[in-house]
């Protein structure tokens, strides 16, 4: 059986909402790859960023692109 690594990310919201989304493996991929796929599905996630917000709970005013 082979053991394989995802990308889990949920949101931060304080509301403790419990979305979460999940990146199957980037070949290669670092840290930075999957903030950008999660990024790029509409999750407020940035390089530097300690924090990621679901599309329903995305900062107003925030650059987060």
């Amino acid at each position: 059986m082979p053991l394989v690594q995802r990308w889990v990310a949920q949101c931060d919201h304080k509301t403790g909402c419990t979305a979460i989304i999940v990146h199957e493996p980037i070949p290669g991929g670092g840290k930075a790859d999957y903030g950008e796929v999660t990024n790029d599905e509409g999750w407020a996630a940035r390089p530097g960023a300690t924090e990621t917000y679901c599309p329903q709970h995305y900062p107003e005013g925030d650059s987060y692109s």
